[in-house]
């Protein structure tokens, strides 16, 4: 959801999979529930890509409001990003969205293939690529905020990457308690870039890269895994050090 505050002079839109939920959530304690806002709602065929949901708020404000409220929103790492839908989807019914098991059953029933048969490659080729399914949930982030010119029309860009922080210099700039954001609809994987492949890295590169340039995001690769050492190899490692240093002290 989006809120769209008179009494506390603020938009805040939500951009899919950017901590949204969270942020909506914690905003919301503050608010009338009438001013939330499903920006799907805005417009009636929402599988359309390259919705400007900004310029479909707009006329909802007085141009003096819309000078004078604090708009905001907040992005991701689009690789980062795109990984988080897709769990979603896959993991639709074990979450029990109704609206995310929809979408998975009619993208699967158009490539015939079975839901549990829906790889990222699919997805990223088929889905993102090929548009085999529209869904303003996997559009680029600046189309939220900006202008047919991909201008930015919003006071501030929060980075999922720094949610905690910049969601406290929101609250200070709207006058809230600062408090903890929960994680709402958390979609547990690896690091994003073990999904990738070359190809694939590049198609979402190539499909997000406004968001990728205005906001200088980079495809980064996961650090290299270090094995855990056990209690005793630990133990055994201070031992081979004791010794090896008495050692060399007693042939002084």
């Amino acid at each position: 959801m989006s809120i769209f505050s008179h009494q506390h002079k603020f938009i805040f839109v939500h951009v899919a999979k950017t901590g949204g939920t969270s942020v909506d959530v914690t905003l919301a304690r503050n608010c009338d529930h009438s001013e939330q806002f499903n920006t799907r709602k805005l417009n009636p065929n929402v599988d359309v890509l390259r919705r400007r949901i900004a310029l479909e708020i707009r006329p909802k404000a007085t141009a003096e409001q819309w000078d004078q409220y604090f708009k905001f929103a907040f992005v991701r790492n689009p690789w980062d990003r795109t990984v988080s839908i897709f769990r979603h989807l896959q993991s639709a019914k074990k979450m029990k969205s109704k609206e995310k098991f929809r979408y998975l059953d009619e993208i699967t029933r158009r490539l015939k293939i079975r839901p549990k048969d829906f790889t990222f490659e699919i997805f990223v080729k088929a889905v993102l690529r090929d548009r085999v399914f529209d869904n303003y949930h996997w559009d680029k982030q600046i189309h939220c905020f900006t202008d047919e010119d991909n201008q930015n029309l919003f006071n501030f860009i929060g980075r999922y990457e720094n949610l905690q922080q910049d969601f406290d210099a929101i609250c200070k700039r709207l006058g809230f308690p600062a408090v903890k954001l929960p994680h709402h609809n958390k979609t547990g994987h690896h690091h994003y870039s073990s999904y990738y492949s070359a190809e694939t890295e590049l198609i979402v590169g190539q499909l997000y890269r406004d968001d990728v340039e205005m906001f200088d995001y980079q495809f980064e690769r996961q650090p290299a895994y270090r094995p855990a050492i056990s209690v005793l190899e630990v133990g055994s490692r201070l031992l081979a050090r004791v010794t090896s240093t008495r050692n060399v002290l007693a042939k002084r």
